[in-house]
C-alpha cells in the first residue's frame, strides 16, 4: 500500500464534513491493521495516537496483535522497550 494514498483518504474524509472524521479515521486504521495492510505503528501514526494507545485499542476491539503487517514485530519490540523503561513491576520474559 502506498502510504501517501492513505493520507489522501484522510484529507478527503476531513473535506466530507462527516460528524466525526476522527472516528472514521480510527476505524480505517483498525481495519487496515486487521487485514495486514499496515503495522500497528503506522496505524497509530495515521490517527496521531501513541503506539501503546493504539495497541490497547486494537486489543479492546478483539483484534489479534499478532496479525498485521510484517513490521508489527518492530512495533511490539518498541512497546516492550517502553514498558521495561516505565514499569516498576518485574519485567516479563518476552
Amino acid at each position: 500500500m502506498n502510504r501517501d494514498h492513505l493520507e489522501a483518504v484522510r484529507v478527503s474524509l476531513d473535506k466530507l464534513g462527516l460528524p466525526d472524521p476522527d472516528a472514521v479515521g480510527i476505524a480505517l486504521a483498525v481495519s487496515l491493521f486487521r487485514n495486514g495492510a499496515v503495522s500497528a505503528g503506522f496505524a497509530a501514526r495515521t490517527v496521531s495516537k501513541p503506539l501503546l494507545e493504539m495497541l490497547a485499542l486494537l486489543s479492546s476491539l478483539g483484534v489479534s496483535l499478532a496479525s498485521g503487517a510484517a513490521d508489527g514485530h518492530d512495533d511490539m519490540d518498541t512497546a516492550w522497550q517502553w514498558l521495561d523503561q516505565t514499569s516498576s513491576f518485574p519485567t516479563l520474559d518476552h
